[in-house]
């Protein structure tokens, strides 16, 4: 029978942590990375501008007439603005994935917490010993 190491649990959760950041910065590169070809496409070609999918999506509001569109990077999407002021989601970076990426840098914030709080009593104990 093997004797657990002490600071194995401390790694683990030093581990977890990166692990959470590197899947939370790798599903926001992924997101900016569809942004940014949709964006791309706008003004190619014929019909192009505005952009498609703000004119032909389900959350445009009833004969609003869509005029321009706006990034936003926290969270990542497309809003798109009527030519009354009005802005909706373009829906290319869809809720469900608004969702996951909420998810993942919310459990890198408590993986990175409890790390430092492993770290402080850590520290805190080799005072005292």
């Amino acid at each position: 029978m093997t004797t657990p190491v002490r600071g194995s649990r401390s790694s683990f959760v030093r581990r977890m942590a990166v692990s959470a950041a590197v899947v939370t910065g790798v599903l926001y590169v992924l997101a900016l990375l569809l942004i940014g070809l949709t964006v791309s496409e706008v003004g190619e070609g014929a019909d192009s501008t505005p952009m498609h999918q703000c004119r032909h999506t389900s959350r445009r509001p009833q004969d609003a007439v869509v005029s321009t569109h706006e990034v936003r990077f926290v969270p990542p999407t497309i809003l798109c603005r009527t030519t009354d002021g009005k802005r909706f989601d373009s829906g290319v970076v869809s809720s469900g994935y608004h969702l996951t990426l909420g998810v993942a840098f919310a459990t890198t914030l408590v993986f990175t917490a409890a790390a430092f709080v492993q770290a402080d009593r850590r520290a805190a104990a080799a005072h005292r010993g």
